[in-house]
């Protein structure tokens, strides 16, 4: 691997409304497959902090992200990574 994937483009996942009003934030771990066209392929939830509130919203806001391909050689190559999402009230 010459050059790792890179956000290209963010959608901001929903914040579950039970979450938003009893003010829990949390993060989720994912791991997904970068393809050679930039999109998010084979996502799935490493872990989550609370579990049972935040992986769905994380997993349906990533497939919609883009990504630069990671390269080898010059090449786009499919590439797995492990991506953080956070859910932050301070930050909405």
């Amino acid at each position: 691997m010459d050059v790792r994937p890179a956000v290209r483009h963010r959608v901001p996942p929903e914040y579950p409304d039970p979450a938003r009003r009893t003010g829990t934030q949390g993060r989720v771990v994912l791991r997904l497959l970068v393809d050679e066209q930039g999109r998010a392929r084979h996502v799935s939830v490493l872990e989550a902090t609370p579990g049972g509130i935040f992986e769905q919203c994380a997993v349906d806001a990533v497939t919609r992200w883009t990504f630069t391909p990671g390269t080898r050689e010059g090449r786009a190559v499919p590439t797995w990574v492990h991506l953080p999402v956070r859910f932050d009230l301070d930050r909405r």
